[in-house]
């Protein structure tokens, strides 16, 4: 029976503690994370896009500067609702 009680009591603290995570504060890490994944890939096709230019290829970097305008654009996007909804 005390193993029960000490059970429970472990877990309820647990769900109070800050261990548990509420469905808007999984919401607000996601949309963090997902920022933070379009930002880098801009980046990364902005590295690309240096690349082709420099090659001369002006189709391909072309096609890097539509991908990287995505990518900012989708991440600016998510940034916004991240602000309206995970900022106090």
């Amino acid at each position: 029976m005390k193993k029960i009680l000490c059970g429970l009591v472990i877990a309820i603290m647990m769900t109070g503690n800050g261990y548990a995570l509420t469905q808007e504060e999984m919401d607000c890490n996601w949309l963090n994370k997902s920022i933070k994944e379009y930002v880098s890939a801009a980046i990364r096709v902005n590295s690309y896009s240096q690349q082709a230019e420099k090659s001369g290829d002006n189709k391909q970097a072309g096609e890097y500067n539509e991908w990287e305008h995505k990518n900012m654009k989708r991440g600016s996007d998510i940034a916004n609702i991240y602000n309206a909804i995970c900022k106090d």
